[in-house]
C-alpha cells in the first residue's frame, strides 16, 4: 500500500471514529429518528395530579401547564430545582453588586427565580385541590352563612390558581433548553 494510500485511510478510520454515532444514524438508518419519532412522540403531553377519568377543562388547562413546568425543571435539569438553585447562586455572582450592567443577565436571573418559585408552590400547594365541602360538617351544609363561607374559599382559590397559572405562562420563555 503506497503512503497516499495509507494516509486516507487512516484519516478515513479517524473520521469515522470520531463522528461513528452520526455516520451511522445518518447513513446506515436514514429511518432511525422518523421511527423513532413514531414510536415516542415528542408532542404528547402527560398531565400530572389529574385522574384518568373525566375532568374538568379548567382544572386540565392549570394542571398541563404546570406539567410542563415540572418537566422542564426535573427532566431539563438533572438534579431538578437543585441545578436551577445553583444557577441562581451562579447569576448573582456573576452579577456581583452592579446588576444594572447586564440586563440581559439579570431578566435571565428573575426568570430562573420565578420559575423555582412557580415549581416549589406547584409541588406543595398547587398540586392538591381542596375539597372545601369535606370540611364542613353534615349538619351545617344547609346554612346559608356557611355556603357563603365555602363558596369564598373556593373563589380565593380559583384567583390563586389564576394568579398563579398567569405568572407561569409569563415566564414560558425561559424554558428553552
Amino acid at each position: 500500500m503506497s503512503d497516499l494510500e495509507s494516509k486516507l485511510k487512516n484519516f478515513l478510520e479517524e473520521l469515522y471514529y470520531e463522528n461513528w454515532y452520526s455516520f451511522r444514524m445518518k447513513w446506515v438508518n436514514p429511518w432511525y429518528y422518523p421511527i423513532k419519532d413514531w414510536i415516542f412522540p415528542h408532542n404528547e403531553l402527560k398531565i400530572r395530579n389529574i385522574p384518568r377519568s373525566w375532568s374538568d377543562r379548567d382544572e386540565r388547562l392549570f394542571h398541563a401547564v404546570f406539567s410542563m413546568l415540572c418537566d422542564f425543571v426535573e427532566k431539563e435539569h438533572p438534579n431538578g430545582v437543585k441545578d436551577l438553585k445553583d444557577s441562581i447562586v451562579e447569576m448573582e455572582s456573576l452579577l456581583g453588586k452592579n446588576p444594572e450592567e447586564d440586563t440581559q443577565l439579570s431578566h435571565q436571573l428573575g426568570r430562573t427565580r420565578e420559575t423555582v418559585a412557580l415549581y416549589e408552590w406547584y409541588t406543595s400547594v398547587g398540586k392538591s385541590d381542596p375539597n372545601f365541602w369535606d370540611q364542613v360538617p353534615d349538619e351545617d351544609v344547609v346554612k346559608h352563612e356557611v355556603f357563603l363561607q365555602v363558596h369564598r374559599k373556593e373563589q380565593q382559590w380559583l384567583a390563586l390558581q389564576d394568579t398563579m397559572l398567569k405568572r407561569c405562562i409569563d415566564n414560558r420563555h425561559c424554558w428553552w433548553t
